[in-house]
């Protein structure tokens, strides 16, 4: 499981060059199987969006 971690963030680090904006999102360092954690996940993100909603208005227009 942890080089399927570490092969997803070394293709996500290369996306990220290409990207407008990067939205970073706590995760309690969950991992990929931490099921149980996905709602917290999920309030996670959405605070972040809803902390960065501006910044993200201002590049989609």
């Amino acid at each position: 499981m942890r080089t399927i971690d570490i092969m997803g963030n070394k293709i996500s680090e290369e996306s990220l060059e290409q990207s407008d904006f990067i939205l970073t999102i706590a995760t309690d360092k969950t991992g990929l199987l931490d099921v149980e954690k996905m709602d917290k996940c999920y309030q996670y993100g959405y605070m972040a969006v809803v902390q960065n909603l501006d910044k993200i208005k201002s590049i989609t227009n």
